[in-house]
């Protein structure tokens, strides 16, 4: 044990047969990862448990936190199967807005681009996300623990000032900032998470305006001419001023401590257990976000950030690697450079070029 050992924290999001992403990876790379792990003596935490290290002065070493965002049906299907094999706990942060109570019984997994689309318009549970059945069998073994994400992954614009045109890419931000208009050449403002934004509801007379500039003249072909932006921007300048708003900032503190609290509450409810942490969505948190989380009743919360997680780390922003597609050999630097205090302090590309190669490392 020593006071410089720290604790890695990986992330995943989907574990399935499509192709690897940064988001994706297939069951078979999942299970040589935990069979990696397992076999080399890592010993997975819960949040509790981890959160109880984080106060002792010596850290054991090979300490693992193993965590999943958004609450992927794939996460029951293949991750649970496997992390069950090899005995290792891992930490689910569902999105709540998305989960049924039951699974229709021909569900199939739709790819991750129409899951993440279908959730633009979701009002309810969607397929694709595991259910409140799946989650309690999971949590009852007591290797899985679900905690908070947020309740409707939503992200709206935070910003008056139009920095681009909507050109048909997959989105779902825009889809989220402007009520499901996804029109081509509606104008595009800096977003943010739901939970963290006070949110501007933008000129819809501007958005009309432009995209019918854009239906009237070609439409796709129109926005892959050079000058598509440039004749966009002078309609935007000779619009004049917008008349666009921002939510009020009582509705907009009320909004977010809605959220923060519903969520919470909904899993206490539905899986009678407790919730005490939460998944900064996108990783996105910020002074206040912290002070509003610790008000709903959180004692920490984890981000996206990679890092060292030691004694003196921000038990709100918790920081986290992507597993995801990582070969073992880029597991094993990525496990390497985050127990180690130095090298995870220095955390740049010279730093991880310095650590190959990474055969050596145990």
């Amino acid at each position: 044990m020593s006071i410089f050992n720290c604790v890695p924290a990986m992330m995943y999001h989907h574990v399935n047969h499509e192709p690897e992403t940064s988001v994706s990876i297939t069951p078979e790379n999942f299970e040589a990862q935990i069979k990696y792990l397992a076999e080399a003596g890592y010993r997975s935490l819960h949040l509790s448990e981890f959160y109880k290290c984080l106060n002792d002065w010596d850290i054991p070493e090979k300490l693992i936190l193993i965590t999943f965002d958004d609450g992927y049906t794939d996460n029951y299907l293949y991750a649970f199967p496997i992390l069950k094999k090899y005995n290792m706990k891992a930490t689910i942060f569902p999105v709540t807005a998305f989960i049924k109570d039951r699974a229709p019984k021909d569900r199939k997994l739709p790819d991750n681009q129409k899951i993440l689309l279908d959730s633009i318009y979701a009002k309810g549970g969607l397929d694709g996300y595991l259910t409140w059945e799946e989650m309690k069998e999971m949590a009852s073994c007591g290797l899985i623990d679900i905690q908070a994400h947020c309740h409707t992954h939503a992200a709206y614009f935070e910003s008056d000032k139009v920095i681009s045109f909507y050109n048909g890419d997959f989105n779902p931000k825009i889809g989220w900032a402007t009520d499901g208009d996804l029109r081509l050449g509606i104008p595009v403002y800096r977003t943010g998470p739901a939970i963290c934004v006070r949110r501007y509801f933008d000129d819809k007379a501007l958005r009309d305006k432009l995209a019918d500039h854009v239906a009237n003249n070609g439409g796709k072909a129109f926005l892959l001419r050079p000058e598509a932006n440039d004749i966009l921007f002078d309609i935007v300048e000779k619009h004049g001023k917008l008349n666009g708003k921002f939510e009020p900032p009582l509705e907009s503190e009320s909004r977010i401590m809605n959220e923060l609290h519903f969520t919470k509450e909904l899993i206490e409810i539905k899986l009678n257990r407790k919730v005490d942490y939460i998944c900064w969505p996108w990783g996105s948190v910020d002074n206040a976000l912290i002070n509003r989380a610790r008000r709903a009743g959180y004692v920490g919360g984890i981000g996206m950030k990679e890092g060292a997680n030691m004694r003196l780390t921000n038990v709100m922003d918790i920081h986290r690697f992507n597993a995801s597609p990582k070969s073992i050999p880029q597991l094993k630097q990525k496990l390497f450079k985050h127990s180690r205090l130095f090298y995870s302090i220095y955390n740049d590309k010279r730093i991880d070029n310095l650590l190959m190669p990474i055969s050596r490392f145990k």
